[in-house]
């Protein structure tokens, strides 16, 4: 369950996001948002629901996984245009989106992070992979 605070005023239309941190595990998953107005009464969206399948032609690899201080990806299309990683921590707050292409591989370092559980988020064009990876 998340919370986002309201950035407009009445009438205005506002589009929100959060990161979803089991986003990318295979399943179906259903959300529904819950709308609170500042004299506190609320209504509830309909139900939506996701599916998320299990791709095999994915040929991504994040290494080494557990990683100390630096995490590589290999296997991305040449063609660097487009190419997003972000790294999200277990609560799925978003922690970096800085990376280096370094022969043919993206590396991403992660000095002075907390050791945990943590998501990448590798994205390009409409491709989006999520890896969990371990920080000791």
């Amino acid at each position: 369950m998340a919370k986002v605070n309201a950035k407009g005023g009445v009438g205005l239309s506002e589009n929100y996001n959060i990161p979803d941190i089991i986003l990318g595990s295979v399943g179906r998953y259903f959300y529904r948002l819950k709308v609170v107005d500042n004299d506190g009464s609320f209504t509830y969206s309909d139900v939506e629901s996701l599916s998320i399948k299990l791709v095999t032609k994915n040929k991504l690899k994040v290494f080494p996984n557990p990683t100390l201080d630096v995490v590589f990806i290999s296997g991305r299309k040449e063609n660097s245009e487009g190419l997003s990683i972000k790294v999200y921590n277990r609560v799925g707050q978003l922690v970096t989106t800085e990376f280096v292409l370094q022969e043919g591989l993206a590396k991403i370092k992660m000095e002075g992070f907390t050791s945990g559980i943590y998501i990448v988020e590798v994205s390009q064009g409409k491709e989006f992979y999520h890896y969990k990876l371990m920080k000791e």
